[in-house]
């Protein structure tokens, strides 16, 4: 079994999956953006067109948002993975460019305008760091199949059952005579 693992798990393979790997990790980009929040639609489009107006994001955010954790800074939100909010933001973050408003949108708490400020990608984990992952990963992968392919591979019969041989029944075990006295009075 190691043998036939060791032929599949080679470096080619690591180098392929660690690709992949980093791949996967790039979709996975952080925004830093502003928001404000209000309890209805109407309030949300009269201070998207105090923004498109000019007014600065920090001011109507400090005047108009409802969220009293990012208000008093400006609707500052910080940097945030889209992928990790409920919906829509992270559908409305990615349709927003950087350094441009969102349209009014609504969630659970209320309507919403953001801003995205900034977007990077976190760097993805080094091949170093990965490959014991990786290599486990491909490990249990090629056992997993190769296990698939004997059982395709095998001729597996049924035997005749054996049969036992009877057991004696159970019998319930006598009375001690010796310490069941009979009650009865004596004459």
């Amino acid at each position: 079994m190691e043998n036939l693992v060791a032929n599949e798990v080679t470096e080619v393979a690591i180098d392929e999956m660690y690709a992949a790997q980093v791949e996967l990790q790039q979709l996975d980009d952080e925004v830093r953006l502003r928001h404000i929040l209000v309890e209805t639609e109407e309030k949300a489009n009269a201070v998207l067109q105090e923004l498109q107006a000019g007014r600065a994001f920090t001011e109507a955010a400090f005047e108009h948002s409802e969220d009293i954790r990012t208000r008093l800074d400006g609707g500052n939100f910080g940097w945030v993975s889209p992928n990790e909010m409920n919906d829509p933001f992270p559908s409305m973050i990615g349709d927003t460019a950087t350094g441009s408003l969102s349209a009014a949108f609504e969630s659970e708490q209320g309507w919403h305008i953001i801003r995205v400020d900034e977007r990077r990608t976190r760097p993805p984990k080094t091949k170093a760091e990965m490959r014991p992952e990786i290599i486990t990963f491909l490990t249990f992968t090629q056992i997993s199949e190769i296990l698939k392919d004997l059982r395709a591979q095998a001729d597996i019969r049924l035997r005749d059952p054996v049969t036992l041989p009877p057991q004696p029944a159970e019998t319930e075990p006598e009375p001690n005579t010796e310490t069941e006295q009979d009650e009865s009075p004596s004459e």
